[in-house]
C-alpha cells in the first residue's frame, strides 16, 4: 500500500521531500549538510542504527526518517504516532 519507502537522506528521498514537504526539506537539508548524511534528521546527533518509518503517513516522504533515541521518543510523544524500524 502507498509508495515504496525511501531511505532517509538519499538523493531520491530529498527530491521527494523537496517537492512534497518543502518546509521539512529545508530543515532536514540544513541538519544533514551541517552534520553529514549519517545523523538524526532533527538534531544532527548520532542516529539509531536502523531508520524508522511512520506507516500512518506513508504518502509523505517524511514518513521515513533517521532519529536519535531522544528524537524518536519526542516525535512519538508529540504526535502520538508510532515510529517503527524499517525492514529491508
Amino acid at each position: 500500500m502507498g509508495t515504496t519507502p525511501l531511505l532517509p537522506h538519499t538523493d531520491a528521498w530529498f527530491e521527494r521531500l523537496r517537492t512534497m514537504q518543502p518546509d521539512v526539506y529545508r530543515k532536514v537539508k540544513y541538519v544533514v549538510e551541517k552534520h553529514g548524511k549519517d545523523c538524526c534528521s532533527v538534531c544532527g546527533d548520532t542516529p539509531q542504527e536502523i531508520p524508522v518509518a511512520n506507516y500512518q503517513q506513508e504518502t509523505l516522504p517524511s514518513h521515513t526518517m533517521r532519529f536519535c533515541d531522544a528524537c524518536v521518543q519526542m516525535q512519538t510523544q508529540l504526535h502520538h504516532i508510532p515510529w517503527i524500524k524499517m525492514t529491508a
